[in-house]
C-alpha cells in the first residue's frame, strides 16, 4: 500500500486512549481511511460524528472474534490495537489472517511474553509487529534505545513514572485502563535483579524520589510492566543486569487503590449477593464510570528512564526525561495524549517503510529513536537527556533537549 494511501483500524478507536491515536492519525495528510472498530457501535458513531471527517468509518466488532476481526482488518496497512490487553493475541492471530501490521499499547509482562512467541509465524507471513506503543511502555522504550545504543555495556535500566492530576484530587478518576491499573495493583511484579527475575509483592519497594515540578517529591513502587520482559533480552548482550519498572501514583489516588484492594474490590470471581453472583471489579468499574469527572483535564505525567553503563571504558549514567501536559486543542488528558500519541506515530512509521520487519518486537529493538523524538516533539511531548560520566575524581554533567 502506497505511503499517501494508509488504510489504519483501530480497536477500540472510542476509548479514551483510542481516541487520541485516531484524531493523530487525521492530522496526518498521507492517512486515507480510519476504520474505527468497537464493541459498542453507538460510542464509536457519536465519536465519528463529532469529528466530521470523511475519511472515517465505524464498524461493531468483538475483539476476541477473530475470524470476523481479519475480515475487518483486510486491506489494512496496519492494525493500531486499544483494547484490553487480554486480547492482544486474538487480534495477532486476525493480523496474520489478514496479512496486516501490528501494533499494541502493551500486554502487563505476561501476555507481552506470550505475544513474542508469534515471532516465527509474523515472518512467515513477512509482516510487523511491535509490543507496547503507548507511553509505558513505548516513550519508555525507545527513550532506553537512545541510551543503550551509544553504550558498550549497559549495567541496569530503571523506568520510573510520576503523575498529579489536579482534576481528580477529591474523587476516585484512574489515570488510564482501570482495568490494567487494578491488574497492576493485583498481579505481583516482576524485577530484574541480578542478572534473574523474581516476583515481589504488588505495590511494594516503596521509594521516595524527587520528580521534576509539578510532580515533585513522590513515593515510587513497583508494579507489573512490559518493559521488565524485554530488557533483559533486548541488552543481554551487553550484559544487562537490572531491569525495573516504578510508578508514582498520586498521593491520594495511591490510598483509595490500597483500600480498595484490602477490601477485595479488585477481584475478578463472583460473589453471592442475596442469591445472586456479582462480581466486586464490575461494581468497582461502573461506579468508577458513573463518576467520572466533567472536569477540564488538568493532569501531568513525568516519564523518565535511568540508563547505567559503561562507554569507552568510562562509567556512564544516562537519564532521559518528558514532562507531559494535555493537549489543549483536543480537550485529553496527559495520560492519553502520551499513550495514544507514540501508537499513531510508530504505526505510521511502519506504513511510510520507517520501521521494518518482519517479526514481532519490543518497540527497543526496532523504533529508531531520533525520529520518533522529532515525531513526539512535534505534538507538544519533548523528551530531554541528561548525561553523567564519572572518571574517579572527574564528574561531568551536561543537558540537552533532543530536538
Amino acid at each position: 500500500m502506497g505511503v499517501n494511501n494508509m488504510h489504519v483500524v483501530v480497536l477500540g478507536g472510542a476509548g479514551a486512549m483510542g481516541q487520541v491515536v485516531v484524531l493523530d492519525l487525521l492530522d496526518c495528510k498521507e492517512v486515507s481511511r480510519v476504520v474505527i472498530g468497537e464493541l459498542d457501535h453507538s460510542r464509536a458513531q457519536a465519536f465519528r460524528n463529532r469529528l466530521r471527517d470523511d475519511r472515517v468509518s465505524c464498524v461493531a466488532i468483538d475483539a476476541g472474534r477473530t475470524d470476523e476481526l481479519a475480515g475487518v482488518l483486510a486491506g489494512a496497512s496496519v492494525c493500531i490495537n486499544c483494547t484490553q490487553y487480554y486480547f492482544n493475541k486474538h487480534v495477532m492471530e486476525a493480523c496474520l489472517m489478514s496479512s496486516t501490521d501490528y501494533v499494541d499499547l502493551g500486554g502487563l509482562f505476561h501476555t507481552t511474553r506470550k505475544q513474542l512467541e508469534l515471532y516465527s509465524e509474523f515472518v512467515e507471513k513477512g509482516k510487523l509487529a511491535v509490543l507496547g506503543c503507548g507511553s509505558t511502555p513505548g516513550i519508555t522504550n525507545v527513550m532506553a534505545r537512545f541510551a543503550a545504543d551509544k553504550l558498550d555495556r549497559v549495567r541496569s535500566v530503571v523506568v520510573r513514572i510520576g503523575s498529579v492530576d489536579r482534576a481528580a484530587a477529591t474523587g476516585f478518576f484512574p489515570p488510564y485502563s482501570l482495568d490494567t491499573i487494578l491488574d497492576e495493583a493485583t498481579l505481583n511484579p516482576v524485577v530484574f535483579q541480578s542478572g534473574e527475575f523474581r516476583e515481589v509483592p504488588s505495590l511494594s519497594g516503596e521509594e521516595d524520589f524527587l520528580f521534576p515540578d509539578p510532580v515533585g517529591p513522590a513515593t515510587t513502587v513497583y508494579t507489573l510492566h512490559s518493559e521488565v520482559a524485554t530488557f533483559p533480552t533486548s541488552y543481554s548482550s551487553k550484559g544487562i543486569e537490572r531491569a525495573e519498572f516504578r510508578i508514582a501514583f498520586p498521593r491520594e489516588f495511591l490510598e483509595k487503590l490500597r483500600f480498595l484492594v484490602s477490601l477485595g474490590l479488585c477481584e475478578r470471581d463472583p460473589l453471592i449477593v442475596k442469591g445472586v453472583p456479582v462480581s466486586p471489579r464490575d461494581v468497582l468499574a461502573a461506579l468508577t464510570a458513573r463518576n467520572a469527572s466533567a472536569q477540564a483535564p488538568d493532569d501531568c505525567d513525568i516519564i523518565r528512564v535511568d540508563v547505567a553503563g559503561t562507554q569507552e571504558g568510562k562509567p556512564v549514567h544516562y537519564v532521559l526525561e518528558a514532562r507531559v501536559r494535555p493537549h489543549p486543542g483536543w480537550g485529553v488528558s496527559a495520560g492519553a495524549l502520551d499513550t495514544g500519541v507514540p501508537a499513531s506515530i510508530i504505526a505510521q512509521m511502519i506504513s511510510k517503510g520507517e520501521i521494518r520487519g518482519p517479526g514481532v518486537y519490543p518497540p527497543e529493538l526496532v523504533v529508531p529513536a531520533e525520529p520518533f523524538f522529532s515525531a513526539l516533539a512535534q505534538r507538544g511531548i519533548r523528551v530531554e537527556t541528561r548525561t553523567e560520566i564519572s572518571n574517579v575524581s572527574e564528574l561531568v554533567d551536561s543537558k540537552r533537549r533532543i530536538v
